[in-house]
């Protein structure tokens, strides 16, 4: 069988914007105390985090846990998040002040790594369940009633059935959404959003599209609590289709970059914590809305600096670091596992790909848990 590339421009494309998204998010926060920047926060966070972790369901494994899956864990997120959540906290104590460094409890963004652990690591019981979904909603609802940070907890129970939903689906679905008759109504979705956002938004307590503080935090209760999240739950699936429909399905000259989202990922935290902490977002023009745009695109482009192929090239050691010396030997008897026939990131670590995805339905089993595979 002739070897090929077999990376979907369209996926590419879905982890490059999303990115994109998750950058200029933290370029307003500290502006979000203006009711046009809290407005579109709001719309923003919404659907933004929900969409990468449904895709980090998408590319997940739901096959028997073995030692090569094992590896990619530990090579592919364990190791990358305990350098970089020592270096956040490094960086946080130079710059805030004296911190306690705490392993477990992953500051600001490095929860998604600690989370992405967790989820990988449960996906083949969620890939057996029946009802998993369902199942996946319930524990959601009931899992505001932590706020557990230890490896992410809440943000892990919270966030859980976007996970399990890409489980549960495969590209076929992604492509059958992404149809251009459905662009108006998508189009037309978050311009209604858009509206409720400038709405609600000075009614609303914005911890709760963190799905990380409890109900008790919020100051509700069990129900109450419930009835929103499912509420939340609800929208952000709305929202993360309408996004997925908009995203275009073609190459463009971005699509590369959503190999490399990782980087974007791990990398801009530094440079706005520095611009935090010496004030470079309390300048007045930034809360105008010709300063809003400029610090958007600005930070649009410096997203796309971040997943360019010579940022790769210098981090690649800390992001994707090789530690095949790490291990020993597989046994004799392992080394007939077949490797990946199809897998979304595989080629952009210098990887041959073959045809045929078991997630379309078609294809033989495959390890989508490699030490190169993370939404990058």
């Amino acid at each position: 069988m002739p070897v090929v590339s077999a990376r979907d421009p369209y996926l590419d494309n879905v982890k490059f914007l999303a990115m994109v998204l998750v950058v200029v998010g933290h370029f307003w926060t500290a502006l979000r105390g203006e009711h046009l920047v809290a407005s579109a926060y709001l719309l923003l966070y919404l659907f933004h985090m929900p969409v990468f972790v449904f895709l980090a369901g998408l590319t997940a494994s739901t096959g028997t846990m073995t030692e090569r899956r094992l590896r990619g864990l530990v090579t592919g997120i364990a190791v990358p998040y305990l350098l970089f959540q020592t270096a956040y906290e490094v960086a946080g104590s130079w710059l805030v002040g004296e911190r306690e460094l705490d392993l477990l409890a992953p500051p600001w963004l490095m929860w998604f790594l600690a989370a992405l652990f967790v989820w990988r690591l449960t996906a083949p019981i969620w890939g057996r369940l029946r009802g998993g979904v369902g199942i996946a909603v319930g524990i959601s609802l009931v899992g505001g009633l932590t706020s557990a940070a230890d490896l992410a907890l809440a943000q892990v129970l919270g966030l859980l059935p976007f996970f399990v939903l890409g489980l549960t689906l495969d590209r076929a679905h992604l492509h059958r959404l992404a149809r251009p008759v459905l662009r108006v109504p998508a189009t037309i979705v978050f311009g209604a959003a858009a509206v409720a956002c400038w709405t609600v938004v000075p009614r609303i307590d914005l911890e709760w599209i963190y799905w990380r503080s409890s109900y008790d935090q919020l100051g509700v209760g069990l129900t109450e609590g419930a009835l929103v999240r499912a509420g939340l739950l609800v929208v952000a699936l709305v929202l993360s289709a309408a996004f997925l429909i908009l995203v275009p399905r073609r190459r463009y000259w971005f699509t590369r970059l959503g190999e490399r989202t990782m980087y974007a990922y791990l990398l801009h935290g530094f440079t706005v914590l520095t611009a935090t902490t010496f004030g470079l977002f309390d300048r007045p023009v930034l809360t105008t809305l010709p300063g809003l745009v400029v610090l958007t695109v600005a930070a649009a482009g410096f997203a796309c600096l971040l997943m360019s192929g010579p940022v790769r090239r210098a981090w690649q050691p800390v992001v994707e670091p090789d530690l095949d010396w790490l291990w020993r030997p597989e046994p004799a008897a392992a080394s007939t596992e077949r490797v990946p026939d199809y897998v979304e990131d595989l080629d952009a670590a210098g990887l041959d790909v073959r045809h045929g995805n078991p997630r379309d339905r078609i294809g033989a089993a495959i390890d989508l848990d490699h030490p190169r595979l993370l939404i990058r």
